[in-house]
């Protein structure tokens, strides 16, 4: 995107198409040729569709609503050109990019089941494009003033900050100013403290802002989950439940957006699941590990091996039901990977433990085949929420209350009597 923004021969192929519709070159009545006309301007307006506008508003003056009448053939903005793509071309591109861990994907679930993350950050209103290094200084000094006041009224501030984040990054300001500059000005913002907020409107927001980013910057992400990693776990053992379900979510789309890894977490979720911590820290950092196993790369996971073992088999027999029934799930993740690891470790357990193993074996697999539930939350779709209680923890059949006959024990009162 940044070659096509700013190399020269983008301003050259637009003038010579330009030129051509001043010129009256290509007949408006000749099909093929409008045809391939909208081929090349969609193209280059999915590339860089700020340029494309101001090069047309710029290079074709008076006769700009006319080039856009013939390109489009309709009178309005060639921004609909985009929103004029059908389901089927933008599954096609989906395609060419889902990967899962190093196994390419031939096909993508059907987009009626759930928006993806890169509709949803589409569709967000008014996003911001800042092109200048001094509005992008200015800007980020603003939000930086908003986090700073932290009285409890000023939490709409805060709020509202965050949503001009969620602006920003839908404004392709990533692809202006690159991705070393925006990493640069977020790693300056106290956005920790946003997600460790008492407020769940406000923790919402936080959460888009790092899942948004998460999925643009993949594995690039890397230094901005190092330091918000700490921050979302302190947010998934809240002692409110909306706020533990939307760290907890956090955490599960953050490391399935991973792409190759990060490589500066590991460490710190295998300590996680074998330390004294919360039982919701313990599952937080299981479900990470599992999530890395099945997506992040095997020469990450070569080099960690021994550390991730021993977290899954910890999980396995911790003491929660929950981080157990998570630590099988993780059991059959790192089968995948280290099957005759696995199975060694699998020798270890007592009969009970291998039976529940094996129940699940099947159904954990499926989330992860393609089109599954897990499998999607790579792509970017919204997760689903998980029942993790084990088939040990059904509640018990309720035994059918005896009821007394009241007649017969009056009557046994008058005769004692």
């Amino acid at each position: 995107t940044m070659a096509v923004v700013e190399l020269q021969f983008f301003s050259n192929v637009f003038d010579e198409i330009v030129s051509k519709l001043n010129e009256s070159e290509i007949n408006t009545n000749d099909e093929a040729s409008n045809d391939a006309l909208m081929k090349v301007v969609r193209q280059l307006y999915q590339h860089a569709p700020d340029a494309v506008r101001r090069c047309i508003d710029e290079r074709c003056g008076k006769n700009s609503g006319v080039i856009k009448e013939k390109v489009c053939g309709e009178k309005d903005s060639i921004s609909k050109i985009l929103t004029a793509e059908t389901n089927e071309t933008i599954i096609q591109q989906q395609k060419q990019h889902v990967s899962i861990g190093e196994r390419k994907t031939s096909s993508l679930a059907r987009d009626d089941e759930g928006s993806n993350l890169s509709s949803i950050i589409r569709s967000i209103p008014d996003p911001i494009t800042i092109e200048s290094e001094a509005g992008l200084n200015l800007f980020f000094e603003s939000i930086q003033l908003d986090f700073g006041n932290t009285h409890a009224d000023k939490w709409k501030n805060r709020r509202e900050s965050l949503i001009k984040l969620q602006r920003l990054i839908a404004g392709r300001n990533i692809q202006i100013h690159g991705t070393e500059v925006i990493i640069a000005h977020m790693q300056g913002l106290p956005l920790q403290t946003q997600i460790e907020d008492l407020r769940s409107q406000v923790t919402r927001q936080s959460c888009k802002v790092t899942v948004y980013l998460a999925y643009i910057l993949k594995e690039k992400f890397e230094v901005l989950a190092g330091l918000w990693f700490p921050s979302m776990l302190k947010l998934a053992i809240s002692g409110n439940r909306v706020l533990a379900q939307q760290g907890e979510t956090c955490i599960l789309q953050v490391c399935a957006l991973g792409g190759t890894g990060y490589p500066c977490l590991i460490t710190l979720l295998c300590d996680g699941c074998v330390g004294k911590y919360h039982q919701n820290h313990i599952k937080c950092c299981v479900i990470a590990v599992t999530v890395a196993l099945r997506v992040w790369s095997r020469k990450l996971l070569d080099d960690h091996s021994t550390v991730i073992m021993q977290a899954i088999k910890a999980a396995t027999v911790d003491r929660d039901a929950g981080v157990r029934e998570e630590g099988r799930r993780g059991f059959w993740a790192l089968y995948a990977i280290f099957k005759s690891s696995a199975e060694e470790m699998m020798s270890c357990f007592d009969s009970r433990s291998k039976k529940q193993l094996e129940k699940i074996e099947a159904s954990v697999n499926r989330e992860w085949e393609e089109g599954g539930d897990m499998w999607r939350l790579t792509l970017g779709y919204e997760p689903v929420k998980r029942d993790v209680r084990s088939s040990s923890m059904a509640p018990a059949k309720s035994k059918p209350v005896k009821r007394f006959d009241r007649t017969k024990i009056n009557r046994q009162f008058v005769k004692d009597s």
